[in-house]
């Protein structure tokens, strides 16, 4: 059996005083710091914070603006914003804390009331409207033979916080590609700007491209024939090459023209030979067609 001299026995017991003293400390140092930490938050909460300014400017978000303490006063601890009440009014009309839209550009009376305690400071809020209308554009692909009017393909989507119904402009510019683009022939560059009734103004660009025919998608116009009563042989009447619709003409980078021989059969009945002629501007790729129409007399004379 081993035993411990007197010495050891010491060191041990020296080793377990420091030990239990540090804990004991360390004990008090936090449980009096928690102690006064509760006692603080209390007696701020207790205590009035009544500091108003004469004038707030605030903006409204989205039609309606809740006002709360914090937007009042600052140094109130967000721990303590239920104790305190925002009362909003105009001409003694007590309005609560939500403002609307229709109060944009006015000058409020506003109270702010520790309730515990009965306290109360004024002042006035300016309200605003800030935002802008949000627009939302939409980039389009459209045939070259479609009509590219505001009108025809509409208006961009807008969302204004106040205003239901902002006003809306438009301005083109026109980028021609110059063949240079194997899918389209251009692009329009529409600029939209919205204003809503408190000169607050946005803007987006719409891409609208117009899209290359080739002519690959022509198609061609058959024969015809006509009743010599109707008389009417032109394009319109008789058919014409189609490439996106295109009329005759000089249109979408291609040029559709005619031709015509006319050939007396007899009284009342003529052949007319057509010779279409359909050019690529961008690519001199040339296609011709012949199409035969005929005037004939179906009505026999009238016998007296």
């Amino acid at each position: 059996m081993k035993h411990l001299c007197s010495g050891t026995t010491n060191s041990l017991l020296e080793r377990w005083y420091r030990y239990a003293s540090m804990v004991f400390f360390l004990v008090l140092f936090f449980g009096l710091n928690a102690s006064e930490t509760h006692l603080t938050n209390e007696d701020v909460c207790s205590t009035p914070v009544l500091v108003c300014d004469d004038q707030i400017n605030l903006s409204i978000p989205d039609g309606v603006l809740t006002v709360e303490v914090f937007m009042i006063s600052e140094g109130i601890p967000s721990s303590c914003y239920s104790d305190y009440e925002v009362i909003i009014s105009q001409n003694n009309i007590n309005l609560g804390n939500q403002i609307s839209c229709d109060y944009s550009g006015q000058i409020l009376n506003y109270n702010l009331k520790h309730i515990p305690s009965g306290g109360i400071c004024s002042g006035t809020l300016l309200i605003e409207d800030k935002s802008a209308p949000l627009l939302i554009c939409d980039d389009i692909n459209i045939a070259c033979s479609d009509d590219s009017s505001v009108a025809n393909l509409g208006e961009p989507e807008v969302i204004d916080n106040c205003d239901e119904n902002p006003s809306l402009i438009a301005i083109d510019n026109y980028v021609d590609f110059d063949c240079a683009n194997a899918n389209f022939l251009g692009r329009i560059e529409r600029q939209w700007i919205a204003t809503d009734n408190q000169g607050n103004s946005s803007t987006c660009t719409q891409l609208i491209h117009i899209i290359r025919p080739t002519l690959r998608g022509l198609l061609l116009p058959p024969n015809a024939t006509i009743d010599c009563a109707d008389g009417d042989t032109t394009p319109g009447n008789t058919g014409e090459p189609q490439i996106a619709s295109l009329p005759s003409g000089s249109s979408c980078n291609f040029i559709i023209d005619f031709e015509d021989a006319v050939t007396n059969v007899c009284t009342g009945t003529d052949k007319i030979v057509r010779r279409w002629t359909i050019i690529d501007w961008c690519t001199n790729q040339e296609i011709s067609h012949t199409q035969i129409i005929q005037v004939i007399d179906n009505t026999g004379p009238a016998l007296s």
